[in-house]
């Protein structure tokens, strides 16, 4: 992860040379008319990205690969550029996005044109709230929460480590796009999540699995009280990687795919009792899981 650093910010142009007498060559193109922008943000600054980061494009800088970054420090009023009036902009949290990530994850994006004001007002876009509970004395390093959208199939899981990071990924069946940033403490709120409705899954390390249907919606936190579930659990480990795990045969939690295990689908913590893996192809696998034991389904579903 890339910490924040200041830059002068200036969108950048396509100019020509221009003559000792102030003319233009002939068969050159004028240089076009600039003036410098102010971008300030409005809304609440929890709402700010976690890297204080904006990403511009603009008609003469318009490759969404390359855009300028802005950098929000909250000593400064804003970020400024350089813009040719006339000329369209967007700025947006993420530089380069995949329909799972549009789905998923909570973004800025503003459009605009640069025009006599010098100073744009961008909105923040508001941010719903998950809350996982717990403090660090309970032991245990490791929370990891999914959300899976059931619609679309684009699913997210982020795994908070006290002592490294947050990691965290947005994938669907062709995309997989993973970010990190500093691990909150305990309790904490994950607020990534673009809003919409979820089937939402997490645990607190050594303890078992705890997942509802939801809609995450601004102003509305929603709890998952992980310190309050009961410890221990089974495992199921399925070799097909990217099978979801059916607790209770009905709602499903992503394979995290930010542990070592990659190649693999593995739950740790599942309560006791009759479950369910899905396989990839939509097969689904009924498992009953005991305490302390393990289930492993191979990688092809087994024969019926």
């Amino acid at each position: 992860m890339r910490a924040p650093f200041r830059l002068a910010a200036a969108v950048g142009l396509l100019f020509t040379a221009v003559a000792c007498d102030g003319t233009t060559p002939p068969g050159a193109t004028a240089r076009p008319p600039v003036k410098t922008y102010l971008f300030r943000l409005t809304g609440n600054p929890a709402w700010i990205p976690w890297n204080r980061t904006l990403y511009l494009t603009a008609a003469s800088n318009p490759d969404p690969k390359s855009p300028l970054q802005c950098v929000f420090f909250e000593d400064e009023p804003g970020v400024r550029v350089d813009g040719v009036p006339g000329d369209s902009w967007r700025l947006r949290s993420e530089p380069e996005t995949t329909p799972a990530v549009e789905r998923m994850l909570w973004m800025t994006d503003a459009r605009g044109v640069f025009a006599e004001a010098e100073t744009i007002d961008v909105p923040l876009a508001p941010r719903a709230e998950v809350v996982l509970t717990g403090t660090e004395a309970e032991g245990g390093t490791d929370d990891v929460l999914t959300c899976l959208d059931e619609e679309t199939g684009s699913r997210l899981a982020a795994v908070r480590n006290s002592t490294k990071e947050l990691r965290f990924a947005a994938w669907d069946a062709k995309t997989w796009r993973a970010h990190w940033m500093a691990a909150p403490p305990r309790p904490w709120t994950w607020n990534e999540s673009r809003p919409g409705k979820y089937v939402i899954a997490a645990r607190a390390e050594g303890r078992q699995w705890i997942a509802l249907r939801a809609e995450l919606r601004p102003g509305a936190p929603v709890v998952l009280d992980v310190a309050a579930q009961p410890k221990g659990g089974g495992s199921v480990r399925c070799d097909a990687a990217g099978a979801d795990l059916l607790l209770g045969g009905d709602l499903p939690v992503p394979c995290l795919r930010l542990a070592e295990d990659t190649l693999v689908a593995r739950w740790a913590g599942v309560p006791p009792g009759r479950h369910a893996v899905r396989y990839p192809d939509g097969t689904v696998v009924a498992v009953d899981v005991a305490d302390g034991a393990e289930v492993t389904l191979p990688r092809t579903p087994p024969s019926r």
